[in-house]
């Protein structure tokens, strides 16, 4: 499974830039390293990439949990 770099966003409306793909090494699974785009507590997060890559189901519709927006540029 693969992911591009770039601004996504969750299902909730919040926006998120994916730096990359790391290594859990205690599960020995892929996880997504990604930062908010907003006003947070943290200034990472790491979520296993099956996990970011899944669907949720609102009002009987199947819809991702992360969509691509497009490639982040810092200056925007």
């Amino acid at each position: 499974m693969d992911i591009k770099k770039g601004v996504y966003e969750h299902y909730r409306g919040k926006k998120y830039v994916v730096l990359g793909i790391g290594l859990d090494k205690n599960s020995q699974n892929e996880s997504v390293i990604y930062k908010p785009l907003y006003e947070c507590e943290y200034e990472y997060f790491i979520r296993a990439l099956a996990d970011f890559c899944s669907s949720v189901t609102i009002e009987g519709k199947e819809v991702p949990k992360f969509t691509y927006i497009g490639p982040y540029d810092p200056l925007a």
